[in-house]
Formats: C-alpha cells, sequence, structure tokens
C-alpha cells in the first residue's frame, strides 16, 4: 500500500535536493553553531568533573555554602549585565564601516558596564553582614 503511495507521489530532482543539504550542512552559520555546541559540551564536562572534584574535597554542608555563593554570584552577574552582551551583537556589525563609531560605541558600553559592577559591588559590600546573617546564619 506504502508502495503505491510512494509510486504515486512527483519524483523531485535528487542531486539538486542533496546539493542543497550540504549547503545547509556545511553553511557558515551552521559550522559556527556546531562550533558552540561542541564547546557547551566541553563546558558541561569539565563543570561536571570540577562540582565532583569539588564535593569530594567539601563536607556536606561546606559544599551547600559553596553552590549558594556560587549560585548568587551568578545571579547577581546575570542581572548586572542587563543584556549588554546580546544589544552589542546586534547593534556592533552595522557600525563596522564606521570604525570610530563603533570603538565610541564599545567604549561607553564598557563604561556602563563598569559603573553597573562597581554598583553592584557597593551595594553587596554594604549588605554583607545582613546577607551573611540571611544565608550563613551569621557564621
Amino acid at each position: 500500500m506504502f508502495n503505491i503511495i510512494l509510486k504515486n507521489q512527483p519524483h523531485h530532482s535528487s542531486p539538486l535536493l542533496k546539493g542543497r543539504l550540504v549547503g545547509l550542512i556545511l553553511s557558515k552559520t551552521a559550522i559556527n553553531t556546531y562550533a558552540v555546541f561542541i564547546g557547551n559540551g566541553i563546558s558541561a564536562f569539565f563543570a561536571f568533573i570540577f562540582t565532583v572534584t569539588t564535593f569530594r574535597m567539601m563536607t556536606i554542608e561546606d559544599f551547600g555554602y559553596f553552590s549558594a555563593i556560587l549560585s548568587f554570584m551568578l545571579l547577581v552577574s546575570d542581572l548586572s549585565d542587563m543584556c549588554m552582551g546580546s544589544s552589542l551583537s546586534k547593534f556592533l556589525p552595522p557600525m563596522e564601516e564606521n570604525e570610530a563609531k563603533l570603538l565610541g560605541f564599545l567604549k561607553s558600553a564598557f563604561i556602563l558596564q563598569c559603573v553597573i559592577v562597581l554598583a553592584v559591588v557597593i551595594i553587596l559590600f554594604i549588605l554583607s553582614s545582613v546577607l551573611s546573617d540571611l544565608l550563613f546564619h551569621g557564621s
């Protein structure tokens, strides 16, 4: 039954379809995607090795503190970034022709990022005793 259905379907040009498929697989975007995927896999592997090694060297309570601090630092890092990286990747490529404008934009983004990080560090320094009591029960 399926052979009858398949025989009645129009036959597309197979070499043309294969050529497009190979072109898509070997395109610059696809190769960059493969590189990012492989990099993320390697990073995840080393993160796993680091976590297992760190856990074996610490007590359960110390590892809990370590995980809480690491998670808090990552949260603060993500919040202080304020999507600066994605906005730079959107606005910088059209400015490649005008190098002065490109460098001015990069300088402004760098200064803004430094100010945000400095403000976050000052706030965390001021609130460190409160955070210590809240997270680590005063230790």
